[in-house]
């Protein structure tokens, strides 16, 4: 009897269907997570306290029209929340492709587009260009739009994502995917129904 092969290691999780299995081991990358949340706390907040103040002083205009404004206005571009918020998506699109490259599972692949295709979006404010084709278009048609044009670009785009994404999800861990899932609902509420109603 060949003791040496019977106890050998175990084959890694995942090896034999040819796929990666993400369900077992640990995950310290999980918890950078409440410090990113704090982060994005105290960004909110501070641009809460400054809209705050300016309503209860509206003598204080230097509130709402200068430069603590342009920083910290959550409804700006090119300021600390945008500079934050395409952070994390890159920090995303990062881990995603490390993932992919380090454990061969191309489905990541698509997590790491997605994160590095919001950064940019995020920097750039590319999906408030398509403003100017909705405008464009409603003037055409002799419609009347009361939103946000690129909304009605943006929700199709947003479903593709999430049916794409469906498989890769059911793969991951159970707290990673639950995570995702809760953030991807927190982010398409604000970007899409507060900015349809806004």
């Amino acid at each position: 009897m060949n003791t040496a092969s019977s106890h050998s290691a175990p084959e890694p999780p995942g090896r034999s269907t040819g796929r990666p299995s993400y369900r077992e081991g640990k995950y310290p990358v999980l918890a950078l997570f409440p410090y990113l949340l704090v982060a994005a706390t105290i960004l909110a907040a501070l641009s809460g306290a400054r809209h705050l103040l300016y309503r209860i002083a509206p003598e204080m205009t230097w509130l709402h029209s200068g430069e603590l404004h342009r920083l910290l206005d959550v409804n700006g571009e090119g300021n600390l929340i945008v500079w934050f918020t395409a952070g994390l998506w890159l920090i995303l699109g990062l881990t995603a492709t490390g993932l992919g490259v380090l454990l061969g599972d191309r489905r990541m692949f698509v997590l790491s587009a997605v994160g590095f295709l919001a950064s940019m979006d995020e920097t750039a404010s590319i999906h408030e260009s398509f403003n100017h084709v909705g405008w464009a278009l409603a003037d055409r048609w002799g419609l009347t739009v009361s939103t946000w044009p690129w909304v009605f670009f943006g929700a199709p785009v947003a479903l593709a994502v999430v049916l794409i994404t469906v498989p890769l999800l059911r793969s991951l861990p159970t707290a990673v995917s639950k995570t995702l899932i809760i953030a991807g609902l927190i982010f398409l509420t604000a970007v899409l129904f507060l900015e349809a109603i806004s």
